[in-house]
């Protein structure tokens, strides 16, 4: 049984996407890309929208934003901890 949440899912995937382009990407790159729907992507970006965790830019590609930088920091004193316990 799979206990996943298809739309979860699909959204940390498209975050991965956008975040290894390296520029932004347009909604339907992303959609075809992932092989979803034009509709599921849209709302899937708009989401991450309203949390700041993504932005469109003028010419429509969507890019990371700073709304995810408290997930950023989190990750970053993770890895601080796991370097401490990790360290000889």
């Amino acid at each position: 049984m799979n206990n996943t949440i298809p739309s979860v899912v699909s959204a940390a995937q498209l975050l991965e996407r956008i975040a290894s382009s390296g520029g932004g990407l347009a909604q339907s790159a992303l959609a075809a890309e992932l092989g979803i729907s034009a509709s599921t992507c849209y709302r899937i970006l708009q989401s991450l929208a309203s949390r700041g965790w993504v932005r469109k830019d003028r010419a429509g590609a969507w890019s990371l934003d700073t709304g995810l930088l408290p997930v950023a920091a989190a990750l970053r004193e993770l890895l601080v901890r796991q370097a401490h316990v990790d360290a000889p």
